[in-house]
Order: C-alpha cells, then sequence, then structure tokens
C-alpha cells in the first residue's frame, strides 16, 4: 500500500469514526478541554445535590405540627428548582456552542483537506489492470482520468485524439468514488437489516359476513 492510499484510507475512517460515533468523540474533548461550561456544570451538580437532601429532609417535616418550617422548605425547594432549571439550560446552551465549534474545526481539519487531497492527487494511479480487454474503452479512460473526461471528451474527439488504451489505471478520484459507495451500501443494507424497526404485519381483515335471516 503506497503512501497516498494509505492517507485517503486515514481520512476515510476519521469520517466514519466522527459519523458513528459523536458522542465517543464529544467525551474524548470533554475530557481532553473539559466541560464546555464547567462553572455551571459545578453548580448544577451541587444545587441537584443540595435539591436532593432537601426534599429528602422535608418529607420527614409534617406539614400540620410544623407548617412553617415545612413551607420554608418548598419555598427553598422552588428555587432550587428554577436555579437548577436555569442551569441546565445553560449548559445545554454551551454544548451546543461547543457541537457548532465541532462542526467548523471538523470542516475545517477534515473535509476540507480531504477534499484538496482527493484534487491534488485525483489522477494518482492506484493499481493497473493490465488486461484492458473485457472494459470498454470509455469507461477505461475513467478509470484513468477519472469522471472529468466526460467533460473533456468532446474536446478530444474535435482534436482528433483517441482515447484507445494498452492498459486500464485506476486513479484514485475513482477508487474514492467506488469506495465511498460500497461503504453507503453496506452501511444501507446495515441499518436496514439491523437497527431499523420492523414493520408490523399489516392488521388481517375479517372478510366474514354474518347474514341475518
Amino acid at each position: 500500500m503506497n503512501g497516498v492510499v494509505a492517507v485517503t484510507l486515514l481520512f476515510v475512517v476519521l469520517g466514519k469514526v466522527f459519523q458513528f460515533y459523536p458522542n465517543v468523540v464529544d467525551a474524548i474533548c470533554a475530557r481532553i478541554f473539559g466541560p464546555a461550561n464547567a462553572r455551571a456544570v459545578r453548580e448544577l451538580r451541587t444545587s441537584l445535590a443540595e435539591y436532593a437532601a432537601l426534599k429528602e429532609k422535608n418529607m420527614g417535616v409534617s406539614a400540620q405540627d410544623e407548617y412553617t418550617k415545612w413551607t420554608l422548605n418548598n419555598r427553598k425547594l422552588d428555587k432550587l428548582n428554577k436555579r437548577i432549571d436555569s442551569l441546565k439550560q445553560e449548559v445545554r446552551s454551551a454544548n451546543d456552542g461547543r457541537a457548532s465549534r465541532f462542526k467548523h474545526a471538523k470542516l475545517v481539519l477534515l473535509t476540507v483537506p480531504f477534499t484538496l487531497f482527493k484534487l491534488w492527487f485525483g489522477k494518482h494511479v492506484v493499481y493497473t489492470l493490465r488486461s484492458p480487454k473485457y472494459f470498454p474503452s470509455l469507461v477505461r479512460a475513467v478509470w484513468d482520468q477519472g469522471f472529468l473526461f466526460y467533460a473533456m471528451l468532446p474536446l478530444q474527439w474535435l482534436k482528433g485524439r483517441s482515447v484507445a488504451m494498452g492498459h486500464v489505471n485506476v486513479s484514485l478520484g475513482v477508487w474514492c468514488w467506488a469506495l465511498s459507495s460500497v461503504l453507503a451500501t453496506v452501511e444501507f443494507v446495515v441499518k436496514t437489516l439491523w437497527f431499523t424497526p420492523a414493520v408490523p404485519n399489516p392488521a388481517k381483515r375479517n372478510t366474514s359476513t354474518s347474514t341475518s335471516l
């Protein structure tokens, strides 16, 4: 395996990891960079623990015998509940912001470099088939030069150039397209067979009719 193919496979694997394991990637980022809003997360944990302790304590207070204490605890619980909702919204907004920044980082660090890489090395020969007689010349030319060949074909004919080739070179651009098509088909089959809920059988209609005399 040459270096160009190895780099291509690395880009493909990283893309699939980001596609199918976003939670794992988020957990790794949180482990490395910390929570999106560390202060709000700490306050949320403290407020949740305080709310649980106060609620458990208030369950042992009689509303009839200790009405004042019971009412005071309920007010504290209401304040804590509002504070918890506010902190949850703050943490959720911070996580959404991090997810948006992560998408931009993925675009800059993965998608754009991979696209430029394919454009630069698009005509790199991945492998060669020594027996071209099994494939039409137009197919062989596309494998060698990519789909841009079809756009340039009228110009080649006007210049009187032939597309006959002595052997078949499979370029990186076509190889990447074929690999993406195969992976997409495999993903579709796997999702359909194992991750898509089964469609229930339609209910049988009772066609029998009762005749009353």
